[in-house]
């Protein structure tokens, strides 16, 4: 009895309690409150192809190379205005299920609300000051080279003292943090590599 009291107290065994085989999961299905409505799914499609079509055609005269990764910003733009718009409103409706009323910071942090909203900012700061960059640089430039970090570091504080708290095993919370750093990485190779600083 004992013993099953130590485990039940274990960080490690407290994280894992709910994993399963993946065979068994692929089969259970994922369980209504975690999986991604069909309708959501469908506009997410839809602003993805709407993001691709402006890029591709609604623009200025552009190079095939820049025209294609103007798509892809695009697509990539609409897409995240539509996961994160989903985002906020499941984190009030969490809220709201907890505590009874959306505004009450008590699963949600109020930090966490406030640097959910920098993140957004630092984002919104990148597409308003994105231009070609030429040396020596000006203050505008150096900032738009170093925003890409700041929301790194932005993105990390949000999973490491608020997301990690919710989720249910370290290793979802190192994927997530993965995928911010490879993120940032792509953006600087290319700051680097890919514009002609003479």
């Amino acid at each position: 009895m004992r013993r099953e009291h130590q485990t039940k107290n274990m960080n490690w065994y407290t994280c894992i309690r709910y994993a399963r085989p993946f065979k068994e999961l692929k089969h259970q299905g994922i369980p209504r409150e975690l999986s991604i409505p069909t309708w959501f799914m469908l506009v997410l499609v839809a602003c993805i192809v709407g993001g691709v079509i402006y890029g591709s055609f609604f623009v200025e005269s552009m190079a095939p190379g820049q025209r294609f990764c103007n798509a892809v910003f695009y697509g990539s733009l609409y897409a995240y205005l539509a996961v994160v718009s989903l985002d906020l409103i499941e984190h009030f409706k969490l809220e709201k299920f907890v505590s009874g009323s959306y505004f009450m910071p008590v699963v949600i942090p109020w930090m966490e609300t406030v640097l959910h909203g920098l993140i957004g900012l630092t984002i919104a700061l990148v597409i308003s000051l994105a231009r070609p960059i030429h040396t020596p640089l000006a203050s505008r430039d150096w900032l738009l080279i170093i925003l890409p970090v700041a929301f790194l570091f932005l993105g990390w504080a949000d999973e490491v003292f608020f997301h990690r708290k919710r989720a249910l095993h370290r290793e979802d919370i190192l994927h997530t943090t993965s995928h911010l750093v490879a993120g940032v990485m792509l953006v600087s190779l290319f700051l680097a590599k890919a514009i002609n600083w003479e």
